[in-house]
């Protein structure tokens, strides 16, 4: 489990307080929650030691939850006008009936030369939400919002531009945790490709996770109209594990950089920046999740 405290200052997003703990054993499930209660108890304590109570938060289900596609609506269309008009659509394109979902949308870039504009539309099974968001509430958090891990990722790229070579255009993150290996694929800072899979048996340590992240790149490869990637970053909960980087270049001939993203973000003077840089890799989604949306 992974908790990032943060503050809006004057100065910008500041990173007032973290914890990282494995998760209580059983309690996730193939990415979803099958003990409440022991969550619950754990996400209570975390909270405790940052001195969070009552304070507005945000989590993310993983991406293998979510279902986004991307439509072409008439850009000239209102927020609440399109909306509508989404909402009498969306049995067109999500497999779920549309009292068991929920869902959302954002607008992307117009289309060069046309009255349309891109937008973004996302969709999860109101249980994986609900359950989110009652974990918040039992550990007494205010939801405000409950985001998609990929989306997250997205916007978190935007820090990591320190690291970014000149000429990369075609990014790929890999975000390794504890379960699961979430493959997402930027081009020009734009959201190209992801998908989200359980991790292979761990028996084997690096050398299975260099495997299989090597195969999920070969999937993307044969999937999409790309059949490179010009720089590679690790993230996630075990991005930092000895060998992994190494292993992962030789593996794929690839530029393979763990990521860094607190050089872009403000630390409280009162925290000790050396432990929250050790884990930094791992805080990739959480600073995502604090630097998006209006509802902050």
């Amino acid at each position: 489990m992974t908790l990032l405290r943060v503050e809006y200052r004057p100065a910008g997003l500041t990173v007032s307080g973290f914890y990282r703990e494995r998760l209580a054993v059983g309690a996730l499930v193939e990415r979803q929650i099958a003990e409440p209660a022991a969550l619950a108890e754990q996400l209570t304590a975390a909270v405790a030691s940052l001195g969070g109570s009552g304070v507005r938060a945000a989590i993310a289900v993983p991406t293998a939850a979510a279902i986004s596609k991307r439509l072409e609506m008439p850009a000239e269309l209102s927020e609440s006008r399109l909306e509508e008009l989404l909402g009498f659509e969306i049995e067109q394109h999500i497999p779920y009936p549309s009292d068991e979902i929920c869902w959302d949308f954002t607008r992307a870039a117009p289309i060069a030369d046309s009255p349309h504009a891109a937008v973004e539309l996302v969709a999860c099974r109101r249980e994986y939400v609900e359950a989110r968001r009652d974990l918040l509430r039992a550990a007494g958090l205010e939801p405000v919002l409950i985001d998609v891990e990929n989306f997250a990722l997205q916007r978190a790229f935007a820090l990591l531009q320190h690291q970014l070579s000149d000429a990369a255009e075609v990014v790929a993150l890999v975000d390794v945790g504890e379960q699961a290996i979430a493959l997402t694929v930027m081009l020009r800072g734009e959201l190209l490709y992801s998908r989200d899979q359980p991790r292979a048996d761990d028996y084997r340590g690096v050398q299975a996770l260099v495997e299989q992240i090597a195969r999920e790149l070969q999937f993307f490869y044969a999937s999409s109209p790309y059949n490179f990637v010009d720089q590679l970053f690790i993230c996630g909960a075990l991005a930092a594990d000895p060998g992994l980087a190494a292993g992962l270049a030789e593996r794929t001939q690839l530029t393979c950089t763990i990521a860094e993203p607190l050089a872009a973000v403000a630390v409280a003077g009162t925290l000790e920046r050396a432990p929250l840089a050790a884990v930094q890799s791992g805080l990739l989604v959480a600073i995502g999740l604090a630097v998006g949306g209006d509802s902050w």
